[in-house]
């Protein structure tokens, strides 16, 4: 007999550059069968200049009731939107979201299906819209124009369960001046920007990050390098204060030329801030 366990994590944030956007995330998953990992690459190239990102709960495997083995995938969200993108042309319009929305709710319902009732997910946290995993598209179009869809699975546990979504669009006009979109554990990042607590002085000091933090700078005075250390010091200060969150990270940039290229890769928020002090 099997039961379900969840696959948890993440902080993804994307900043707009004079050279594209630049697009960060941690590698930290978490579960109660193979605990702390800070292995996980969680910036997936779907397209040509078209990534995608997700945090919370956006996996479930099957676990053995006795032995508490993990029996293999149940519901794999990352995995649902590389297919449904490998067989749908991608275009950014309300049918093409709804589409993608019907085949998670479904593909939810098939996974609650195989395993009682008694062992199905709990309700999303009530405090995030009953929220149990977001996903977060980042693309670029031929002329530079950045877009970004973040999308929400909402679920509450009941017979029948209730699937709802939430769908944010972030178009051209608001990457003019660099608003940093932060997606997961938003805690710290606006604790930094609009709060007083003590452990982020340091960052509050530090004119080059709060220039990106919370100065809304023209997209033009922007390079690659300062959007990058805004990335790492948000991941390295919300990994202090949350387990969910690992302090190594990936990176890459999104634009027309390049189309999708690695910045960093597997990298230590401590040991690139080593090196910089050396």
């Amino acid at each position: 007999m099997s039961k379900s366990f969840a696959i948890r994590g993440t902080i993804v944030a994307a900043v707009a550059t004079k050279e594209g956007l630049l697009i960060a995330a941690d590698r930290r998953t978490s579960d109660q069968v193979h605990g702390v990992l800070d292995n996980k690459t969680k910036i997936i190239r779907l397209l040509r200049t078209t990534a995608f990102s997700s945090t919370g709960t956006s996996k479930f495997h099957f676990m053995d009731r006795a032995s508490g083995e993990d029996r293999g995938k149940a519901f794999d969200a990352d995995e649902i939107v590389a297919n449904y993108f490998d067989n749908i042309n991608f275009e950014n319009t309300d049918d093409f979201w709804k589409g993608l929305t019907r085949t998670l709710r479904n593909d939810f319902k098939a996974f609650l299906s195989h395993i009682a009732y008694d062992d199905w997910p709990e309700s999303g946290d009530i405090a995030q819209n009953n929220g149990v995993f977001q996903l977060v598209f980042l693309y670029v179009d031929e002329n530079g124009v950045i877009g970004i869809t973040d999308i929400q699975f909402c679920y509450i546990k009941g017979q029948p369960p209730t699937i709802k979504f939430m769908k944010g669009q972030y178009a051209s006009e608001n990457f003019k001046r660099v608003d940093p979109y932060v997606a997961g554990n938003t805690n710290v990042f606006f604790e930094v920007r609009d709060g007083t607590d003590g452990r982020f002085d340091d960052i509050r000091t530090d004119q080059s990050v709060m220039r990106l933090w919370k100065g809304l700078p023209d997209v033009e005075t922007v390079s690659v390098e300062e959007a990058e250390t805004f990335c790492r010091k948000l991941i390295k200060a919300t990994s202090e204060c949350d387990l969910f969150v690992g302090p190594t990270y990936d990176a890459a940039i999104l634009n027309p030329q390049d189309e999708f290229r690695w910045l960093s890769q597997n990298k230590s928020v401590d040991e690139v801030e080593r090196q910089e002090r050396e």
